[in-house]
C-alpha cells in the first residue's frame, strides 16, 4: 500500500471541510460533498490516509485524541 502523500490535498478543499466537519472521521466525507458540488465528481483527487496526513501537518491542534473538534 502507498504511503500517505499530504501534498495531494487541496489546502482549500481541506479547511473548508473542517469547519463543516464535526469529526475527523467526517472530514473526508465533507471533502466528497465538496468536490461534487464543485465539480460534479465524487472523487477530489486524493484519499482519506493523504487527507490525514495533510491534518497531522497543518492542523494537528484541530482535533483531540477522540477525533472530535476542540
Amino acid at each position: 500500500m502507498a504511503k500517505a502523500n499530504a501534498c495531494k490535498v487541496n489546502y482549500e478543499m481541506a479547511e473548508r471541510a473542517i469547519a463543516l466537519a464535526k469529526s475527523r472521521k467526517a472530514v473526508y466525507s465533507q471533502c466528497i460533498k465538496l468536490s461534487y458540488q464543485s465539480t460534479g465528481r465524487f472523487a477530489p483527487g486524493f484519499d482519506n490516509e493523504d487527507l490525514q496526513a495533510w491534518i497531522d501537518i497543518n492542523m494537528p491542534d484541530t482535533f483531540d485524541e477522540k477525533g472530535n473538534k476542540k
